[in-house]
């Protein structure tokens, strides 16, 4: 081969590899890119919609009803599909909550990039609203948590009321995770009530890494409709049990003289307890492991987790010149959490005023006290939030996410919950 012909061939070979390179830049799939196509299946697949995930604006709830009880420390995203034709006013509305319709043999693809590290993060299937516009917001089975997905990784998860569907998309897309509702969806879900998928996170190591992962989520959704048949057999998806061991009741003792030791330093400070006020597990009238539990007794789930064991008080209509102390137990120092958190509500809009977690006290403490008032109070060394005065009816909550060795919240029958105080102002 002549020298002149070898360059030619050199120069050739050198263009094709940068149109090769152009050409796979182009269809690399980025975090957060659109679905595109559906994933491969022996089934043939439409896209009927495709959403984002977008973060719940508490800015909203000036607008509704209830706030859904929102943390303040971990914000709630939900997957936003756009409204069809056709709809009402109240389903409009619905819709841009997040709300959507899926008929049995359709299902969502969520695609998209994992938060940076952070205390929690997992992905939740509701059913949202009925046709009669109740707003059960419950669960609908476990939720996909970072015990499934990695921090800072792709991921790709498939949600179907479908047995059927989901193992045939998943026998072409092994790493797909699989969010299966009640089977079939259509015993559960009638045709005018509304699904949604709430993605929620916590406490990010990297508070601005952690901000800007929201601002610009990168995280979507398709609605695809499958020609594979649903299921026929009805059946409640097994729920992963509670773990109940350890138990904490070995640390009774020690937290009873915590807590008189607590209200002897208040005594001290002239700060008289007027009333005690007890926790009391979630929907303990129904006995509540899940939200199956209110779907059956026809109650508000309110975005129930069983990634959480929920405790809560009573609302209470707390004067101008009072506050409250509340005292709990490190769950995470006891080996029964990987974060628990302590909530203060305003009780009527279930709207999130302040959090406090076990990263506001030091590490090795076994116990907390928290203190939510409507002043300062010197002298006393805790973390204080300062309750607004044109808040009246608060409720508050304490929250125990994931035992560690597990994929689930602990058993509340294997925690000690809190107890809180009222205390009159000087």
């Amino acid at each position: 081969m002549e020298d002149g012909q070898f360059f030619v061939l050199l120069f050739i070979i050198v263009v094709a590899l940068i149109l090769l390179g152009i050409l796979a830049a182009k269809n690399k799939k980025r975090p957060g890119d659109p679905p595109g196509d559906p994933p491969a299946s022996q089934a043939q697949q439409k896209v009927i919609s495709q959403g984002h995930f977008e973060v719940f604006n508490t800015d909203l709830c000036a607008y509704l009803p209830t706030c859904f009880g929102q943390n303040p420390d971990s914000p709630y995203a939900r997957l936003i599909f756009p409204a069809p034709s056709g709809l009402n006013r109240a389903q409009r509305e619905v819709a841009a909550l997040g709300g959507f319709r899926m008929n049995p043999n359709q299902y969502v693809m969520i695609s998209g990039h994992s938060p940076p590290e952070c205390r929690y993060f997992g992905f939740t299937a509701y059913l949202f609203s009925r046709a009669d516009e109740s707003v059960p917001f419950a669960s609908l089975g476990d939720t996909l948590n970072l015990t499934d997905i990695p921090f800072d990784s792709d991921f790709s998860i498939v949600v179907s009321g479908s047995h059927a569907i989901t193992q045939d998309i998943m026998q072409n897309n092994p790493s797909v995770h699989p969010l299966i509702l009640s089977i079939p969806m259509a015993d559960t879900v009638k045709p005018d009530d509304t699904l949604m998928i709430v993605m929620r996170t916590a406490y990010f190591k990297d508070q601005d890494a952690g901000n800007a992962y929201l601002e610009n989520l990168p995280v979507t959704g398709a609605l695809i409709e499958s020609s594979v048949a649903p299921d026929l057999l009805y059946y409640r998806n097994k729920l992963i049990p509670r773990p109940t061991d350890p138990s904490e009741q070995g640390y009774q003792g020690s937290f009873e003289a915590y807590t008189s030791s607590q209200l002897a330093k208040l005594a001290n400070l002239g700060l008289a307890q007027t009333l005690k006020v007890d926790y009391h597990p979630f929907f303990k009238s129904i006995n509540y492991n899940s939200g199956y539990d209110c779907l059956d007794q026809r109650v508000q789930c309110l975005a129930d987790n069983r990634d959480a064991t929920y405790s809560l008080i009573e609302p209470i209509d707390l004067g101008i010149k009072q506050a409250i102390i509340v005292m709990g137990v490190n769950h995470v120092s006891t080996g029964k959490a990987i974060y628990v958190s302590q909530s203060l509500y305003d009780y009527n809009k279930q709207f999130g005023l302040a959090s406090f977690s076990d990263k506001d006290i030091p590490e090795a403490a076994q116990f907390y006290t928290f203190l939510f008032s409507r002043a300062e109070v010197p002298g006393l060394d805790v973390p204080t939030y300062l309750i607004p005065e044109a808040t009246q009816m608060i409720s508050m909550a304490e929250r125990t996410y994931i035992q560690p060795g597990s994929k689930v919240s602990p058993s509340s029958d294997s925690l000690i919950l809190p107890v809180a105080y009222i205390v009159n102002l000087p």
